[in-house]
This record gives C-alpha cells, structure tokens and sequence, in this order.
C-alpha cells in the first residue's frame, strides 16, 4: 500500500489543520509552499490558504519533495508520545472484552471508526508481534549545534543525528525495521554516558569518546565506519584516503556514500573527511556545523599544546 493510500481526504485534513485537531497527529503532515516549510496538524504557526497547502503521509515524503522541518512544531521528533487518541483507544482495547472494539462502540464514544484505523496503522504493533523484543530507547539531547537525538539498547549506541537532518526519520525507520523492535522514550545507562561525554565534548573538557558502538549497517559500511574512527582529533582525512584504506582507490563515491549514512555522528567523525584540496564537503548536518566541528576540534587540540 502506499503512504497516500493511508490520508483522508484534502478538505478534511484541511479541515483538521485549521482547528489544531490532536486526532490527526501522526495520520498527516502539511507543507506550506509559501514559506517551504511542513508542520504537523496541530502546529501553533499561521494557517496557509488552501491552496498553498500540500499533504503528505510520511516527513520522508514532505522532505523529499523539498520541504523543511517546522522549527516550532518538530516534525522530525518521533520521540513524543503517541497522540492521545491512541492512548485512549489502547485503555478501551484492554478494557473490552476479547480486546476488541466495534465500530458501533467507537461512534458512541465519538470516535470515528476511519480515524481510529488509521491512526492504529501509524502508532500501532499487535502484542504477539512486539512482546518480548527489548526496544531502543531514545533521548532527546541539548547541544550547541541543535538538538540531537541518541537511540541505544544493552549492544549499544545505536544512533547519534541532529533532529533537523533531512535523513533521521529514514534512519529511526531502518533501525526499526532491521532490528524488528520499536523506538521508545527512556533512559538508558548509554544514553546517560553519551549526554554527558557529548556536553565534555562541545566544552572541550574532552574531545575523546569510550561509549559502546553499535552501528547498523553492510559490511562496507562498517568497515567505512571503523575507519572514520581511526582518524585522530583536531585532523582531517581525504576521500581518496579512505578509499585505499578500504583497498579500492577508485571507491571514493562508495566511501562518500558509507559517510552519508553514518548514523551516528560526532562520534564517528565523519565530518573529520574532506576533499583532497582541502575544502569542505559532504556533510548531512549541514557544512555550516562540519566547520563548527572542525574548528572546534583544532581549537582544542591546540589548546593541548
């Protein structure tokens, strides 16, 4: 099925936008073309005309066709609760007999049954399919640079992404799937190390990192990955260096991919690879916070001197 099989109807979403309706969070995302921006239904910003509105199912489709993320609303940040819709349709489901809910009920409750099911299809799991997988937990994290989002389970970190990144939901969405198990809200004692060993970081009380690592990836990419952490602080390295690291000097466009989908930056520097005349490239973050990182680092290692 695709994702635009799963929206209700323009005017309807419309509709749902213009009253901040909480029932449609999840089932929606609206770009707005007037500013190139998309938001959640029940952002606080000013409402678009209609017909400067565009719906998508997903943040990877609005992200695809050129639009950014709400700065207001955080459309990225899938780390939230479920809408409260879901929360009281879980409470009735274990309240019913047999765990189940009829249309018939669900309209005496106000509840329209299409709403409901598409709702469920986004934020739901059977029991018998996610009971006995330990999840990933997620944390929300304060840096200089943006917020960041850190995802890790008893293997260890997981993930490390800026949440405005174009490329984070598609990433929670690959760890999901792989892994087979879900991304929840909690503490973790590696997310605990990382918010600490990442504020050490960005005050240069220590550049050096020890968190376990636990990387999603091909053997490619993990051989990319392991690499990119042997290249010491405050220096930086080429692509064609890597490529030869790797045993193939014609890999360079591999090796800028295996960059890009590293899923857990900083830490795995990345933004320590640059072209071989020096200047700055490839960066899912942005250049601008790749430069940050850069200067930062020979600040520091300076500094040691």
């Amino acid at each position: 099925m695709k994702t635009l099989d799963l929206l209700p109807p323009p005017e309807t979403m419309y509709r749902a936008l213009v009253n901040r309706d909480s029932s449609f969070e999840g089932i929606f995302y609206v770009g707005v073309r007037t500013t190139g921006i998309f938001c959640r239904p029940t952002c606080t910003a000013k409402k678009p005309a209609r017909e400067n509105a565009d719906f998508f199912a997903t943040p990877d489709d609005a992200l695809e066709s050129g639009y950014r993320p709400c700065l207001r609303c955080h459309p990225l940040d899938s780390t939230g609760r479920p809408p409260k819709l879901i929360e009281r349709l879980r409470t009735e489901v274990e309240r019913a007999p047999g765990g189940r809910v009829t249309d018939k009920e669900l309209a005496a409750m106000a509840i329209d049954p299409s709403t409901a099911r598409r709702q469920f299809k986004r934020h739901g799991e059977a029991p018998t399919v996610a009971k006995g997988r330990a999840p990933l937990f997620a944390e929300r994290i304060d840096t200089p640079l943006g917020a960041m989002i850190a995802v890790a389970d008893d293997r260890g970190l997981r993930l490390l992404e800026f949440i405005d990144r174009r490329a984070t939901e598609r990433e929670l969405s690959i760890l999901r799937k792989r892994l087979r198990t879900n991304v929840v809200p909690g503490e973790h004692r590696y997310l605990t190390a990382t918010h600490q060993q990442l504020a050490d970081y960005f005050s240069a009380k220590s550049l050096e990192f020890d968190i376990p690592l636990a990387p999603v990836g091909s053997e490619f990419q993990l051989r990319a990955w392991k690499i990119l952490q042997s290249i010491p602080v405050g220096e930086t390295r080429s692509y064609s260096w890597m490529a030869k690291r790797l045993g193939d000097e014609n890999a360079r466009r591999a090796v800028g991919r295996a960059n890009g989908t590293n899923m857990i930056c900083i830490i795995i520097p990345c933004h320590r690879v640059i072209r071989a005349d020096g200047t700055l490239c490839g960066y899912g973050g942005g250049l601008w916070r790749k430069k940050w990182l850069l200067d930062h680092e020979r600040r520091r290692k300076e500094s040691g001197r």
